[in-house]
């Protein structure tokens, strides 16, 4: 149907003869034809609509239609060309300030601007033209979009407001904080006012309809800087997804597109999910916090990202990669150093790079780890590993 009205609207901008119109329409068309797969007649209109592009009362224009561009080559995968067709067309927009794009649709931007942030390419005016026309992320788990609210949970607990970090000094503000952070911990969304009011005043009688529920959601939206950053719906609290990233969010998100993207076959899209993940990944989940709501998410989130690492070192070592597997595996053991597969895989790497000596300082450092923190020995399966190193250990 898109396709259709847009081929309507081509006919009519050609009746009136008015080239405005005609670069508009074919441009809206490309983005139609990209958005169901047909790159072909994507690009053919593409190169109709620039033709009236270059001559200088139309200019003002070509930033719209180059995304346009972008849109069917980035959906094509065609990354290299979509790069260069974007520092270009940014390049060219920034004088016009956001007059380029008012005629663009948000969807297309939203994906476009997406990768161009990904990649880098005019940064900051990338994230002016954003904010400026209120552009939506097309999804929870890109890092560098110019997101309102800012909420980092693993490792340290840190809270941006417009790229500026925030906190909260006093007996009222610390409550508020708990309250975000078992919001968090629950997931984040549509969680009970019962739940959340049980666990931040566990030995009180707090009336969960009452003033001082009212009371520390609305320092929460002030200390976030946004009403509508949090949102409450039939006895539910949530992050508006819209204004907020949560690093949990992005963390997981990412996982399961990994996984996607390995039952459907794309490797590259496999492990760009996989390395997005583990580098999300700066330490455990609210470390610090010893209440039994923070206990179960921080094990869970740990336990995936061991899968995480263990699966994009292995993907890393299958390709020979072994000094890029060795620095997922190092950094794995930083963050949790008393994971033997790690060690294994760790001392396995050295093994095939000839590094038999490091290798068996691995398993040294592994036996002391566990020993000193488990009283453990390290398992059979880490012992044959180290026995397979020969007579240099």
């Amino acid at each position: 149907k898109a396709v259709s009205a847009g081929c309507d609207a081509v006919r009519s901008s050609d009746e009136t003869g008015a080239p405005f119109f005609w670069i508009v329409c074919r441009g809206l068309l490309s983005l139609c034809y990209s958005r169901q797969g047909d790159y072909h007649n994507a690009e053919v209109v593409f190169k109709d609509a620039h033709q009236h592009i270059n001559s200088g009362a139309f200019k003002i224009h070509a930033p719209m239609i180059a995304v346009a561009k972008a849109n069917y080559q980035l959906l094509d995968g065609q990354k290299e060309q979509a790069t260069d067709t974007l520092i270009a067309a940014l390049a060219s927009a920034k004088p016009f300030g956001l007059s380029s794009f008012h005629r663009c649709p948000t969807f297309a931007m939203s994906d476009v601007f997406a990768y161009a942030l990904d990649a880098n390419i005019e940064l900051e005016y990338t994230k002016h033209v954003v904010r400026k026309l209120g552009i939506r992320p097309p999804s929870r788990d890109i890092e560098t979009w110019p997101w309102a609210v800012r909420i980092s949970t693993l490792d340290k607990f840190r809270i941006e407001r417009d790229e500026t970090p925030v906190g909260g000094k006093g007996k009222a503000q610390h409550r508020v904080l708990d309250f975000l952070k078992i919001l968090v911990a629950h997931g984040g969304t549509e969680v009970s006012v019962e739940r959340l009011s049980s666990e931040v005043w566990p030995e009180s009688t707090v009336d969960t309809g009452g003033s001082t529920l009212r009371s520390t959601l609305t320092r929460l939206r002030q200390l976030l800087g946004y009403d509508d950053a949090i949102l409450q719906h039939d006895r539910k609290i949530s992050l508006n997804p819209q204004r907020c990233w949560l690093d949990v969010w992005a963390f997981e998100s990412l996982s399961n597109d990994s996984q996607s993207a390995k039952s459907l076959f794309k490797h590259s899209r496999y492990n760009e999910q996989l390395a997005k993940a583990f580098n999300l990944y700066k330490g455990h989940f609210l470390e610090g916090e010893h209440g039994a709501w923070a206990i179960a998410p921080r094990e869970r989130l740990r336990a995936k990202f061991l899968r995480v690492t263990l699966t994009l070192g292995q993907s890393v070592e299958q390709a020979g990669e072994w000094d890029q597997a060795l620095r997922i595996y190092e950094r794995g053991l930083e963050i949790d150093p008393t994971v033997e597969a790690l060690y294994r895989h760790f001392m396995l790497c050295l093994k095939a790079s000839g590094r038999h000596a490091e290798a068996s300082e691995a398993y040294r450092r592994c036996r002391h780890v566990l020993s000193s923190t488990l009283g453990t020995l390290p398992s059979p399966e880490t012992q044959a590993v180290y026995s397979s190193l020969g007579s240099t250990h």
